[in-house]
């Protein structure tokens, strides 16, 4: 797992005889076929995925200058009758022989080294993990580099692959999903710092029904130079995406993070395929550059591990328990019992710069558990008992817990609702009503917004704009404590050069008979890349700030969004009335 920095019878009438015995007709010798990847007894050109950085090291400082990375048509051919591969693509247009296989005592590993003067070109197939001891029986992970040394300078060009007998179409699963124990192996560069590489063990799991996949490992870097390695606070490698339904690949986005140098996330893309012929095993490749000239590559290579508990990729697939911390925002009225003028507030009230949380366990099958942002607040769990009639596109729970009734509304998710088909993300209502001071009683409204985060860092080095559109709802109090039940729509557009984002709100109000429109609202506000969120002003049209709202992206291309609110209508009709609710909106 070496990269090298350089200093890298007869029929018919009348009497007949009888006719000698046939001669054997000879069995043809079987065409040689191959069917493992550690036992190749044909040539062949091998289906694969590769990506390459384009790197430049300072040899002096023992620095990196700058890199780029991306992905790269490769061909990967094995000869038989010289037990040679070629490489072609991605920069390397070499063919590795005997004579240039080194040394190694790694199991699975195979080394090549060919040196031109000042060029040098060096070959690294690895077919058993480097974590694990079970040889791969479909897929081998390779990576070529080619160095060209100059005064002060290399310039390196590292091609990461995967390659093998990739699954048919048909068989591919379409039911049930699927856990893989990956290996991960890639380079990182980062501008004015040690080049190094990363590897780690780590998992990649499937929702075969719904084509989903996620993949996560922590992993150790390693200094090309200093040898110094680091390991856990952060350093990772997450990412997820699709499945494709015609074929057996996939693709999505990736996160790198924890590289030295650099406090940033890098993000990227991945593709890959399934391996065997059964989806036994699979293969991808991945990369990700940034605008500051750092940029990362690797492979992985993954093998179906039973071992591995399963985990959730989506709200598609819900096979165990989870929870979630949502952010939350309260909306609440007081009322003296002697008739006294309501007291309406909200909590928190600078919502972005202060933030309260609850915590929601899906615990599947309809049975869940929601522990309220404040103690004063009954909470606790509901199960498929507790479920009652109302809107068709929530799921509703009414309990009463500690004395308190409770209800709590679950927006649904998937094809099971008629509003807006989510996959990622989600949001919840609550409603209580205390009754235990002496002196007066209070309504309260929580709104929370949950689901399966974008991967921190996603945003940093993203370019483009996305739109979203989607539904919001609230609940509001006028002056006089009378609550609104709020519901509304919402677009949104983010400018990810500018790290920037824009959208409007429409909400209307009833209260019984009593409908109002509270007209149009915008907001603006700026990304934080390294959390795959934001934060707003709201305004009505140019005017000053009348509320803030706080927004999350869900799913592993950020393909949702989620987020809560709260503002006051400034003029109008239901002028002063104190807003809170939730907003879901996915892109098309």
């Amino acid at each position: 797992m070496a990269i090298a920095l350089g200093g890298c019878g007869g029929a018919g009438g009348g009497v007949g005889s009888t006719p000698p015995p046939p001669t054997p007709t000879p069995t043809p010798t079987p065409t040689p076929a191959n069917t493992v990847i550690t036992d190749l007894r044909a040539s062949q050109n091998f289906t694969n995925d590769a990506t390459r950085t384009d790197v430049s090291f300072n040899t002096a400082s023992r620095s990196t200058i700058s890199g780029r990375a991306a992905s790269t048509p490769l061909t990967v051919s094995y000869d038989a009758s010289t037990n040679s591969y070629a490489i072609t693509g991605g920069g390397v247009t070499e063919t590795f022989t005997d004579a240039d296989k080194q040394t190694t005592d790694i199991p699975g590993e195979t080394r090549y080294v060919r040196r031109t003067g000042s060029e040098a070109n060096y070959l690294t197939l690895v077919t058993t993990p480097y974590y694990g001891t079970a040889a791969n029986r479909y897929v081998g992970m390779g990576y070529a580099q080619r160095n060209l040394l100059s005064t002060d300078r290399q310039d390196t060009g590292f091609t990461t692959f995967t390659y093998g007998f990739d699954t048919p179409a048909g068989g591919v699963p379409r039911v049930g999903g699927g856990t893989f124990g990956t290996d991960v192996f890639g380079l990182v560069s980062v501008p004015g710092a040690e080049p190094e590489v990363f590897q780690g063990r780590g998992r990649f799991d499937v929702d075969f029904v719904n084509g989903l996949f996620s993949t996560a490992t922590s992993v150790t870097r390693t200094g090309l130079i200093s040898g110094a390695s680091a390991v856990g606070g952060g350093i990772e490698l997450n990412g997820g995406g699709r499945l494709s339904s015609a074929n057996g690949t996939f693709s999505g986005d990736v996160v790198y993070s924890g590289s030295a140098g650099s406090g940033n996330q890098i993000g990227g893309q991945l593709a890959g395929r399934f391996y065997g012929p059964n989806a036994e095993e699979i293969g991808a490749t991945f990369a990700g550059s940034a605008s500051d000239g750092s940029a990362f590559n690797g492979a992985l290579t993954g093998q179906r591990d039973t071992s591995l508990s399963p985990v959730n990729t989506s709200f598609a697939r819900m096979v165990t328990s989870q929870l979630f911390y949502p952010d939350t925002t309260t909306l609440s009225v007081r009322t003296p019992r002697n008739g006294g003028t309501p007291y309406v507030y909200d909590y928190p009230g600078l919502l972005g710069v202060a933030v309260s949380r609850s915590q929601f366990t899906d615990k599947t099958s309809g049975n869940v558990s929601f522990t309220p942002p404040t103690s004063n607040f009954a909470g606790g769990d509901y199960t498929v008992t507790s479920i009652v009639a109302g809107d068709a596109n929530f799921t509703s729970y009414a309990k009463t817990i500690a004395g308190q009734a409770t209800r709590l509304d679950l927006y649904r998710t998937g094809n099971d609702n008629r509003e807006l088909a989510l996959t990622y993300a989600s949001f919840g209502r609550y409603a209580t009503t205390i009754e235990t001071d002496p002196l007066q009683s209070e309504v309260d409204r929580a709104f929370f917004v949950y689901g399966f985060n974008t991967p921190t860092g996603l945003f940093a080095n993203r370019t483009g704009t996305a739109s979203y559109s989607g539904v919001a709802y609230g609940a509001g109090a006028d002056a006089g404590g009378t609550i609104y039940d709020v519901t509304g729509t919402t677009r949104m557009t983010v400018d990810f050069g500018s790290q920037s984002l824009t959208g409007s709100l429409a909400l209307n109000g009833r209260s019984g008979a009593n409908a109002i429109d509270y007209g149009a609202f915008g907001f603006a506000g700026k990304l934080s890349a390294n959390s795959a969120s934001a934060t707003a002003d709201i305004r009505r049209d140019a005017g000053s700030a009348i509320g803030s709202m706080l927004v999350n992206f869900y799913g592993p291309s950020a393909t949702e969004a989620g987020g809560i609110f709260r503002l006051r209508v400034p003029d109008g009709v239901g002028a002063n009335t104190l807003i809170n609710g939730a907003i879901v909106a996915k892109a098309p």
